[in-house]
């Protein structure tokens, strides 16, 4: 399995961190997953503020999926995406949401994940929403990033569980997205 790493910058209260994980191992797979990623985010610019830059790692974690051990490092060049849209920047505790749904189980339950986008500019919210074109701009980035062509495939990382019985990671196929008409807001545990 391969993690891909985004680094989000500008946005006021230090870096944020993003990370992608894709089918596959090898540094072949881990340039197409970065490339895919870069794709990813040059397909939403539009939607982040001139002040938001998102950078693709140049390390590419390749990992053993049942155990979450790191088996090796690929080096891939690095992508840097800044953001294009003007207005303001929404706070940096709001944030866009995709959700990821995949068609695999664990413990009856169903593996989900989600991505948050920061750095959306204000101009695509109305009312503390986003707007239905910010959304449909997210939804089709998302998609295009889920059903690209070929290997590797992009997933959602269940990591190892020990308790009550050891059960291995699993990597599981992203099938479907959805993106919140609300924003998700992050906050500290500790405030």
């Amino acid at each position: 399995m391969l993690r891909v790493q985004v680094v989000w910058t500008g946005l006021g209260a230090g870096e944020g961190y993003t990370r992608f994980h894709f089918s596959g191992t090898g540094s072949v797979f881990a340039t197409a997953a970065s490339v895919k990623v870069a794709t990813f985010l040059d397909d939403i610019a539009e939607n982040l503020h001139v002040n938001t830059e998102a950078t693709v790692s140049s390390e590419v974690l390749d990992i053993n999926a049942a155990t979450g051990e790191v088996d090796d490092v690929h080096i891939v060049t690095p992508a840097n995406v800044p953001g294009l849209a003007a207005g303001n920047p929404v706070s940096n505790s709001d944030q866009a949401l995709i959700r990821l749904r995949t068609g695999s189980f664990r413990g009856a339950r169903r593996i989900l994940g989600r991505i948050n986008i920061p750095g959306i500019s204000d101009n695509l919210t109305v009312g503390g929403e986003l707007q239905p074109l910010l959304r449909t701009r997210l939804k089709a980035a998302a998609d295009t990033l889920m059903g690209g062509s070929g290997d590797p495939s992009w997933g959602v990382y269940s990591p190892p569980r020990s308790e009550p019985l050891f059960q291995g990671g699993i990597l599981a196929d992203v099938l479907e997205t959805e993106i919140w008409n609300e924003f998700a807001v992050l906050r500290s545990r500790r405030s």
